[in-house]
């Protein structure tokens, strides 16, 4: 008898920490995805800003040769 509440009870902690590992990995996931959609607007806004950057500078040669 004490051998079947030892093994209910092991199995019931294994069920809950397998729920809490689809928890944490769930949550992983989201922060990746977000993650990765930062990076992505990071990059465009590093890709804005280059090519306003070259702008400019396409500008100033203008105002200098004249």
């Amino acid at each position: 008898l004490a051998s079947a509440i030892l093994n209910s009870q092991t199995t019931y902690k294994m069920k809950h920490l397998l729920e809490q590992a689809k928890v944490n990995e769930e949550n992983l996931r989201q922060r990746e995805e977000e993650m990765r959609q930062s990076m992505e607007e990071l990059q465009a806004t590093q890709e804005e800003l280059l090519r306003n950057e070259r702008e400019m500078e396409k500008k100033l040669v203008g105002i200098y040769k004249n």
